[in-house]
């Protein structure tokens, strides 16, 4: 994922734009993003926590093909959480 957009939604949210590659197929994409928490941590540093969201059509990724494991859902929901440490 390599992102191109931050959007503040100004309700605590914001839309990432970025280009998702899979399978060696690149597609822009929209990650849904909140804020969960922001503050010191116990070691002195500063903590900001942050999940985001999409759902990802497998079969613009080339994922049309039976898996090995069985059927593979045609839409599949994505989630992100991530925690960034203040250098």
């Amino acid at each position: 994922f390599k992102s191109t957009e931050w959007i503040d939604n100004g309700d605590g949210t914001a839309t990432l734009k970025g280009i998702f590659t899979l399978r060696g197929v690149s597609k822009p994409i929209e990650l849904r993003v909140k804020q969960i928490g922001a503050g010191k941590d116990p070691w002195g540093g500063f903590r900001r926590g942050f999940e985001a969201t999409t759902t990802l059509k497998l079969s613009d990724y080339k994922m049309k093909e039976a898996h090995i494991l069985g059927p593979v859902a045609e839409n599949v929901e994505v989630w992100i959480s991530i925690e960034g440490v203040r250098k």
